[in-house]
């Protein structure tokens, strides 16, 4: 399906692209939802803040998908450590030399974006979930539910930066063409763009 858009309609919607090139352009009507008022009953996944936000459709997708995973490996251990950033906590990340990047030129801007850790609430420890066997099951699956890996190691020299466990969601059938054709947001965008006479 096909929908036409002028210029500014394309930047809008899950595929938007988010750096300094491409500045967010915040609107009133982001409708986020809190992902801790919006956790399933199973509680298949744990969260940092009980203020980390991300958009209702987003957390649907999310909380398909860790239900789906807990019941597969019975792992408690991912936590969301980071989501939505609105403007101002971009800028006082960027004011403080926390971040590189400034207010506006980011992907944790789009609603869509979340970061895993793993965390054992029982200890109070980290849990190192890059060598665990069970969270690869996210990195085989997470397609399936419309999520990309946002900055996987190997696409460090296109996206600008590396964050292995950060995931995007952008929906369906995108999330599935990247994921079978191992493609970054901005290699797909590319390609659409390529496809379509650079629209």
């Amino acid at each position: 399906t096909f929908i036409n858009k002028d210029r500014e309609g394309l930047k809008l919607g899950l595929l938007q692209l988010i750096n300094e090139e491409h500045l967010y352009g915040f609107k009133e009507e982001d409708l986020l939802a809190s992902l801790y008022e919006n956790r399933p009953s199973t509680k298949s996944y744990q969260i940092s803040k009980s203020t980390h936000m991300l958009k209702y459709d987003a957390v649907v997708a999310l909380n398909e998908m860790m239900d789906d995973f807990y019941i597969v490996t019975q792992y408690k251990y991912l936590n969301i450590n980071k989501a939505y950033y609105d403007f101002d906590s971009q800028k006082n990340l960027f004011d403080k030399g926390q971040t590189d990047t400034p207010a506006g030129a980011s992907d944790w801007h789009s609603g869509a974006t979340f970061r895993f850790n793993g965390y054992n609430s029982e200890t109070g420890k980290t849990v190192n979930i890059t060598t665990a066997s069970e969270p690869k099951w996210i990195k085989e699956h997470a397609h399936e539910y419309g999520f990309i890996f946002r900055a996987p190691n190997d696409k460090k020299n296109i996206v600008g930066y590396a964050e292995p466990w950060q995931l995007r969601y952008v929906g369906m059938p995108h999330a599935e063409y990247m994921y079978q054709n191992e493609l970054c947001l901005e290699e797909y965008l590319s390609k659409l763009a390529a496809d379509h006479n650079g629209v």
